[in-house]
This record gives C-alpha cells, sequence and structure tokens, in this order.
C-alpha cells in the first residue's frame, strides 16, 4: 500500500490492504477515513467513481468489480492531493469462515495427513509458474489419528536444559531437580517475520531428513485468507483490527492458515476458476453468544448485564488479573507439594491409558512418567522424531535427562526433534512430568506413542511405563476468559468485517456452548440473523457445519446430540444450509484432522445454496414414519436416487424406539430399499402403537451403522415423534 504525503491522509481498513480479495459484482464496498477531507475519488478497473466524506471522516462507495482476477490497483484520492494506492486487489468471490478452535485450526496441525498440500519435488522457483508435483513420499509416521487444534501456537522445544537423571530413576528428589527448570517462555521458539520459526517447523526438517526431498512449499496462491487476530471489545465496536493483514496459500504462510479455509478456498477456485478470499474470524474456546452483537442478544438480559460490567476498563482488568493469579497460584501449589513432598514408589502404567483406571482416580497435579527403551549404535547417530500423542496436561519431556520438548496446554499433538548426540546406543530413558489440572488425566489413546530415526526405524514407545505421584491437588480453576463472555469478540473482531461485501458465511462452533446445549438452538438462530441484519443482506447465505463425534474433553450426557438437534433446526431458517459430518470425527480428539472432507462437505452447500448448482449436497433425509404391525417404516430421500448404503459397519446400530413410559431403548434396524424397517417383536415395545418417537444417531458419538447415500453423505441425527 502507497501513500502520498498530504495535508489530510486517507486511511484504508486491513481488510483492504496487499493481496485482498474483493467480492465480483456489480456492488462491492470500499471505505476509509479521511480527516477534514470533503470528497474522494476512486480508481478501479478503469472506471472512476466519487463520493463525500462524512462528517466523521469516513468514506464509502459501491464500485463494479465485474472483470474476477489479478492483481489490480486500486487508487483512492482526495481534493487536497491526498492519494493512497493498493496495488495487489484480486477480484473474485468472498466468504466468511468463522467459529472456534475447529475453523482456526491451522495447516500445520494437518500435515501429516496431508503432506502433499505442502511438498513438492519440481517445485518452479520463479514466482506465478505453475507445474505439475510429483508423487510425494509419505512421511513415516503420518497417520491419520495424530490431530488437535490450536487455540495458540505450540511451544515445541527442542535441545534445552541438561538435567542428571540417577540410573535408579528419578529418585532422591532428582524429580525437584527436574522441575526446578519451570516452563520458561525464555525458552519459546522464536518466530520470525515469515512465521517460521529460526530454527523451522521440526516435522519439517524430519520430513526432509526422510525423504530428500527439499522443503518446497505447495499450497494455492489464487487463495488468499484474512485471519482476524484477537481481540475482544466490549465498551463499543471497532472499525478495524490491528496488525491484520492479507495472506496468500502458498509458501511459509501455508502452514499457520486455517485448514479448513484453505481446502474450502481450494474447492471453490477449483470449480469457478476465479480468486477466493476467506476473511477467517475464529478463536478456539469462544461460545455463540461472544460472537453476537448487543441487539442480538435482546432475549438475554443477563448476558447482556456480564457485557455491561466489562465495558468498565478497571473491572474487566480485575476479573482477567483474579483468574490469571489464581491459575498461577494453583500451579505454584501443585509444583511445590511435587518438590516437598516424601519420595513414593514407581508403579506401573500402561499407555496410553486413562489415569483413573490405573490407580490415580480424582488425581490431580504432577505425575511423573518414564519409561526405557534400547537404541542400536546406527540409531545414536542420526536425528530422530519423538511423538507423545496428545497428553491431558501442561507436559515437560526429557530424553536422557535432557529438555526434549514442553507443551503448555492439553490439546497440541506432542512432537519434539531429537538433535543429533541426544540419543545414546544401549539403555535410554525418556521421563514426563506432566501437570494434570483435571481429574481426566490421560495418555491419549489412539495417538503415536514413537521415536522415528532419521532412516525411518520405529522405536515403539506404547506398553508399560511407570508413574510417580506423590503432590495431589484440586482441580485446577476453570479456564474462563473474558473473551468469552457476551458481545466481545462480535464488538471486537466481526464489527470491522461488516463493511466488506461477501459471498456467505461458513459456521463450524458449537462445542463450547456444551454446558448449556437446550439455549444453542436459540442463540444459534439468533446470531444468523443478527449478522444478516449488521452485514445488510438480509439472505445472507450460512452454511452450518453439524459437530462429528467426539468422546473426550466434552460435556458428556447427551449434549452434542443436542447441540446437532440444534444446528439442524438452524435451516428452518431461510438460505441456510446444514452439512453432516458424524463420519469426520474422531473419538479421542475434540480437533480431528480430517478438515478437507468438512470443508468439501461445506463447498458442495456453497455449490447448491450459493451458486444454484444442481449437485448431491445432502444425505439421506427422512420422508415419513409408518406403523406396520411389530415394525415401523422409515422412508427416506436419498438425494441421489439409489437406495440406502451404510458407513462404518455392516448392520444399522443407531436406531432407538421411545416406550409409553418415555424410556429408549434400542431397537433392531434393517436397510430396505430407500428405507429402514425397526423391528419392535424383540423389545417390550412389541407392536408399533406403543412407540411414541423414534430417534437416530442420538448421543455424543455416534460411530457406527450410519445411514449414507451412494455418495457418501449421511443422514443427520434426528429425533421423531410417531403419530
Amino acid at each position: 500500500m502507497k501513500e502520498t504525503a498530504a495535508v489530510s491522509k486517507i486511511r484504508l481498513p486491513h481488510l483492504l490492504g496487499e493481496g485482498c480479495v474483493l467480492q465480483r459484482g456489480e456492488r462491492t464496498r470500499i471505505w476509509g477515513w479521511q480527516e477534514g477531507g470533503s470528497r474522494i475519488r476512486v480508481f478501479f478497473q478503469g472506471k472512476e467513481y466519487e463520493t463525500a466524506v462524512q462528517k466523521d471522516g469516513r468514506f464509502e462507495l459501491f464500485v463494479h468489480c465485474t472483470q474476477p482476477g489479478g492483481p489490480f490497483c486500486l487508487k483512492i484520492s482526495g481534493e487536497d492531493g491526498a492519494e493512497i494506492s493498493v496495488h495487489e486487489v484480486y477480484v473474485g468471490d468472498v466468504f466468511v469462515c468463522a467459529g472456534q478452535s475447529n475453523m482456526e485450526l491451522p495447516m500445520e496441525r494437518v500435515k501429516e495427513r496431508f503432506p502433499e498440500e505442502f511438498f513438492c519435488e519440481n517445485f518452479p522457483e520463479a514466482a506465478g509458474k505453475d507445474a505439475g508435483c510429483a508423487a510425494v513420499p509419505q512421511m513415516p509416521g503420518a497417520e491419520a489419528s495424530d490431530t488437535t487444534a490450536a487455540r495458540k501456537a505450540d511451544t515445541e522445544l527442542s535441545g534445552g536444559t541438561a538435567v542428571q537423571i540417577p540410573d535408579g530413576g528419578l529418585s532422591g528428589g532428582t524429580a525437584a531437580q527436574m522441575a526446578d527448570t519451570g516452563l520458561s517462555n525464555e525458552t519459546a521458539v522464536q518466530m520470525s517475520d515469515e512465521g517460521i520459526s529460526d530454527t523451522e517447523d521440526a516435522w519439517m526438517q524430519a520430513y526432509e531428513l526422510f525423504t530428500g526431498v527439499p522443503r518446497r512449499m505447495r499450497g494455492n496462491a489464487q487463495v488468499h485468507v484474512y485471519k482476524v487476530p484477537e481481540c475482544a471489545s466490549f465498551a463499543y465496536e471497532k472499525d478495524d483490527h490491528e496488525d491484520a493483514f492479507w495472506v496468500t496459500c502458498s509458501g511459509n504462510r501455508l502452514a499457520e492458515i486455517s485448514a479448513f479455509s484453505y481446502f474450502f478456498g481450494c474447492f471453490v477456485h477449483d470449480a469457478h476458476k476465479v480468486p477466493v478470499g476467506i476473511i477467517n474470524i475464529s478463536l478456539g474456546g469462544m461460545p455463540a453468544q461472544a460472537w453476537t452483537s448487543e441487539a442480538g442478544l435482546a432475549d438475554w438480559p443477563e448476558l447482556l448485564q456480564m457485557k455491561k460490567q466489562l465495558e468498565d476498563d478497571n473491572y474487566r482488568k480485575a476479573v482477567s488479573a483474579k483468574q490469571e493469579e489464581e491459575a498461577a497460584a494453583w500451579e505454584r501449589s501443585a509444583l511445590d507439594k511435587d518438590k516437598s513432598a516424601a519420595e513414593t514408589e514407581w508403579k506401573e502404567l500402561q499407555v496410553p491409558g486413562y489415569f483413573a483406571e490405573q490407580g490415580l482416580e480424582g488425581y490431580c497435579g504432577a505425575v511423573w512418567l518414564k519409561r526405557t527403551f534400547r537404541a542400536e549404535k546406527e540409531d545414536a547417530a542420526q536425528g530422530a522424531l519423538l511423538r507423545l500423542g496428545t497428553l491431558n496436561g501442561a507436559d515437560q519431556t526429557y530424553l536422557n535427562g535432557v529438555l526434549a520438548g514442553e507443551t503448555g496446554y492439553s490439546y497440541p499433538p506432542r512432537r519434539y526433534e531429537i538433535p543429533k548426540g541426544m540419543l545414546k546406543e544401549g539403555e535410554n530413558e525418556i521421563c514426563i512430568r506432566l501437570l494434570c489440572g483435571s481429574p481426566q488425566g490421560r495418555v491419549t489413546p489412539g495417538k503415536p506413542y514413537e521415536i522415528i530415526t532419521a532412516s525411518g526405524k520405529r522405536i515403539d514407545l506404547t506398553g508399560t511405563w511407570q508413574y510417580q505421584a506423590k503432590g495431589c491437588c484440586p482441580p485446577a480453576p476453570e479456564w474462563n476468559p473474558v473473551t468469552r463472555r457476551p458481545c466481545g469478540l462480535f464488538q471486537g473482531m466481526a464489527a470491522p468485517c461488516l463493511p466488506a461485501s461477501v459471498k456467505g458465511v461458513v459456521w463450524y462452533q458449537g462445542e463450547s456452548n456444551d454446558s448449556s446445549p437446550q439455549e444453542y438452538e436459540a442463540l444459534l438462530k439468533a446470531l444468523i440473523q443478527d449478522w444478516r441484519s449488521r452485514w445488510e443482506q438480509e439472505k445472507l447465505p450460512f452454511i452450518v457445519v453439524q459437530l462429528p463425534v467426539c468422546g473426550v474433553d466434552t460435556a458428556g450426557g447427551g449434549a452434542w446430540a443436542v447441540l446437532r438437534g440444534a444446528q439442524q433446526r438452524a435451516a428452518e431458517l431461510s438460505d441456510v444450509a446444514v452439512t453432516v459430518n458424524l463420519d469426520l470425527g474422531e473419538f479421542y480428539d475434540l480437533h480431528p484432522l480430517n478438515k478437507k472432507d468438512a470443508a468439501y462437505r461445506a463447498f458442495l452447500a456453497a455449490e447448491h445454496l450459493i451458486y444454484g448448482k444442481d449437485v448431491v449436497w445432502q444425505g439421506p433425509q427422512l420422508s415419513g414414519i409408518e406403523k406396520q404391525g411389530d415394525s415401523l417404516f422409515l422412508g427416506f430421500d436419498t438425494k441421489d436416487g439409489e437406495e440406502l448404503c451404510m458407513c462404518n459397519g455392516t448392520q444399522l446400530q443407531e436406531f432407538e424406539v421411545q416406550a409409553e413410559d418415555g424410556k429408549f431403548i434400542t431397537a433392531a434396524a434393517k436397510a430396505e430399499g430407500c428405507g429402514v424397517r425397526i423391528y419392535l417383536g424383540e423389545t417390550y415395545v412389541r407392536t408399533a402403537e406403543r412407540v411414541k418417537a423414534v430417534r437416530y444417531a442420538w448421543r455424543d458419538t455416534p460411530m457406527r451403522g450410519l445411514i449414507c447415500n451412494r455418495t457418501g453423505l449421511l443422514t443427520g441425527p434426528f429425533w421423531e415423534e410417531v403419530l
């Protein structure tokens, strides 16, 4: 962006910065500010426009963006000679991708699942060239199971402070000695201006080490993402973001871009051959009310009262300071107890596994885990990658007394680089200090636990470990930052985006509303109507990404079934589509890896809802229920004209019927053409006349025997009365 010195400076929002994408069409808004100006002129795609500057210094007008492509130059000048130009402006389709951590999850998290998006053997050095990529060798250990989402960037360290560990393990106070090293921020990997650490990412180094393929980032240069930075504002709505910018989805920046946004943008670009802009408005752990305006929450006076309190800077700072001090005090107490308590015997523990099932029921505080393994001479002569799945807590991990890595919270996968010289021939020891803030301590099942050497050899780390736990504490205070409170993220993150002309919204959120799932339907519908009103697009299309399955770190008790039902009923509003993703979840991970298929289903919904394409975008839909003696027959519109199919099993398993006493019982079911027959004879209900309701996939983790069509799209959960 280039400016000329003048009396009255022209300022454009960050959304109209270099690399931006404007929505193609006849009315695309351009806006900005000029203090002291009277009129401004806009030059774009060979046309000139003019408008007045308002008393508050703001101006806006609509331009014709009828020629897709780019880059084009956007030039704005004032009557006093002030001028500003944006030289890299593209015209295409612009979408908002919004929500919480699963919408924020960066490509770095999914690169083991989708390495082809990152690496290309014959990547052209010249900018702007396009070349096919040779097949990418699969990285050792690149299974689909290693996933998690990021609320923040991880701190994964290599090397570090050496700590002497006696041959007998952590006895004689050595555990306390290691704890003294702390979780210092001073050792955190520093990020460069290009978004990659100065030493580069350990996995990328390992990939080159394993394959000999030079690191060349692939991506898609026709997809541009604007990531809205974290900001909560309660006193007023911001009109611009701070330190925000557009990023092209290629080069070193690819790793930090939202995976869902990237894949969705790629599908849209491949189908419509225009540049795609994604405005990503997401932040992990945030409920729907944080993303809704004050007007949108008019029916929730208790939420608005909370927002009103936080308008006071002193009150807000006091709340934040209290929470931070409570969290710090808990950590100090846990570490002090671990250091001062008498040594206890080391007991056996199976990895992976839950601590509560292995003698640590209800335990919170520091837990030490250790095991030994053997390495050959050739293993010790090379670097390696240590993979420890996910751990429920903050860890410090040591290999032979040297800090190999640390991560400050539960969700990130532990992938620590082992430099040459850290492994030794013969017996080696891994030791982990895990700080568990909740009684749900675990070494998460379904994840990889291994060392992979540079030559590709795997050293399995599952099986019998030893543990020591000597400092039991109360649970850590609940994480509840002020950013979660009503209206704050709408006013700080969404509001500056409202002037932007957009094609539609993709919404992936709901996990953080599972403590009060019954309220979510009203909140979600209110949010959709609120955003449409504030975006001044009465029929702004919304695509709701229905939650997949998850069996850990949730409220449980069927809360996610209620949330999915609420998401489905959002389609009662006009111009709303809901995608079903039951088969794309991971039981042991709140943040599943397969963002590509989730994005593809949202893309199919966009093709139908927004582009008007005749595509199959839904799974089979329930069309009717018939009582037939000792059975019920459920008819379905399969949407593709074919018979019903099944995924994740050979027998339908997710049907329940409600008896006259109100209880739901599982019933046998079988697909018949375009329908499902539910058999009642083997249940105490016996006949269809005694059935009050039928429901399907109505639990937190419905995973087996799911209904789909031949296109592979699933039926969503439902609960229907039988009349």
